[in-house]
């Protein structure tokens, strides 16, 4: 979706997304 994703053990993060 877009370039950010919130891992489970912290905040969202500018990355790439592994749900894409």
């Amino acid at each position: 979706s877009d370039n950010t994703f919130q891992p489970y053990n912290g905040p969202r993060r500018q990355c790439y997304s592994p749900y894409s």
